[in-house]
């Protein structure tokens, strides 16, 4: 995986302290009141609120490169 960085970010001085890391990415969230989905023979009111979503996390050890020839090499 290729990821881009700008040196001003921050991250860099945790980056270079421990290269190994975790990426965690969390995307397609819902909410789903309680009252919209009761379960059977239920009362609406007595619904349970319910949350989905999708969730990755990446782990590996990070590799910094500083050639601005590789920053424009398509992924």
């Amino acid at each position: 995986m290729l990821l881009h960085l700008a040196r001003p970010n921050p991250v860099w001085a945790a980056i270079e302290a421990n290269p190994r890391l975790t990426l965690a990415v969390t995307d397609d969230e819902a909410f789903i009141p309680g009252p919209w989905r009761p379960p059977a023979n239920t009362r609406p009111e007595d619904g349970v609120p319910t949350a989905y979503y999708a969730s990755v996390h990446l782990i590996g050890t990070a590799t910094p490169v500083d050639e601005p020839e590789l920053s424009r090499r398509p992924c």
